[in-house]
């Protein structure tokens, strides 16, 4: 694996946690308030 893969990857991990983070954290808001 050469590191534009990696990098490629490591990328699309952040964006996939970001979106998940942000899913969890509306989810959370809408239930507290």
């Amino acid at each position: 694996m050469n590191l534009m893969q990696f990098s490629g990857l490591l990328v699309v991990w952040l964006l996939s946690t970001l979106f998940i983070a942000t899913l969890t954290w509306f989810e959370f808001r809408r239930v507290r308030f």
